[in-house]
């Protein structure tokens, strides 16, 4: 008699438990739609203005920038070329990060010069998403094919060229 009651109340606090749980979830889908880029690279800023960015770094057309406001809507898309190398070279350019600094959305990319790891720094308004300033902030020495098969395979040091 005893088990009989304890497995009764054991039904009727799951049942309870199953009731109480929420029912089906609700969702709705955006009204404008959002066309995902099929090819290059992407990344997304939230702002501290509540602005938006979405940059859609091109395998040949340089940076396009979309800005949303703080409502989700887009306000314009803008396309930044590059100044610093060839627009076709995008493909083997190298997304180093996308910062907010200053108010402003920065990107750093890493692009070979002439044989030479260099590293950009772009600087985009976060109003309108213009390209403000591009300038080079760092450069290594040439790497050679043989420099690379020992920085990759032989404990060569990026550094230097020589080894002791």
């Amino acid at each position: 008699m005893f088990k009989k009651l304890i497995l009764t109340k054991l039904c009727f606090l799951m049942l309870f438990g199953a009731i109480a749980q929420s029912g089906i979830p609700t969702y709705s889908r955006s009204t404008t739609g959002f066309e995902e880029p099929e090819s290059g690279s992407s990344r997304i800023v939230l702002m501290k203005n509540g602005n938006t960015l979405f940059f859609h770094f091109t395998p040949k057309k340089g940076i396009d920038v979309t800005v949303y406001d703080q409502k989700h809507h887009e306000k314009g898309i803008v396309n930044n070329k590059v100044d610093s190398w060839k627009q076709k070279k995008m493909r083997s350019a190298s997304l180093k990060g996308v910062y907010e600094i200053n108010g402003q959305a920065v990107v750093f990319i890493q692009q070979f010069i002439k044989k030479r790891p260099t590293l950009y720094r772009m600087v985009f308004d976060a109003k309108s998403g213009r390209k403000i300033k591009e300038d080079m902030v760092a450069s290594m020495q040439r790497v050679s094919m043989g420099k690379a098969y020992g920085m990759a395979f032989g404990g060569l040091s990026v550094l230097t060229t020589t080894r002791k």
